[in-house]
C-alpha cells in the first residue's frame, strides 16, 4: 500500500489571511458608508425638519410676531423651501384672520 500526505497548512494560512483582509476591507467600507449616509440624512432631512419645528415653536410662542422664514436658495432643497413658504403663508393668513383678539386661539 502506498500512503501519501499533503501539507496544506501554508495554503490554509494564506487563505485565512486573505479572508481576514477582505473582511476588514468590507467592515471599513460599511463604516464609511454609514457615516456618509448619516451626514447626508442629517443635512437633507433632519436639519430642515428641525428648522421648521423651531420656526413653528417660535410662531406658537408669539403668534402676532412676523414669522421668520428660512432662506433656502439651493435647488436641492426645493421641497423644503416650498414647505417653508406654505407654512409662512398659512401663518400669515391665521394672523390676518384672527387678529390680536384671536392670538390666544392660535
Amino acid at each position: 500500500t502506498v500512503s501519501t500526505e499533503f501539507d496544506v497548512k501554508a495554503d490554509s494560512v494564506l487563505a485565512a489571511k486573505y479572508s481576514l483582509g477582505f473582511t476588514s476591507f468590507v467592515v471599513a467600507m460599511l463604516i464609511t458608508l454609514v457615516y456618509a449616509v448619516s451626514l447626508a440624512s442629517s443635512k437633507y432631512c433632519i436639519q430642515p425638519i428641525e428648522n421648521i419645528m423651531q420656526m413653528m415653536a417660535d410662531f406658537a410662542n408669539n403668534p402676532l410676531d412676523k414669522m421668520k422664514t428660512l432662506k433656502i436658495t439651493s435647488s436641492e432643497h426645493a421641497e423644503t423651501s416650498e414647505l417653508v413658504q406654505s407654512i409662512s403663508k398659512i401663518a400669515s393668513l391665521l394672523q390676518i384672520g384672527f387678529g390680536e383678539a384671536g392670538a390666544a386661539i392660535i
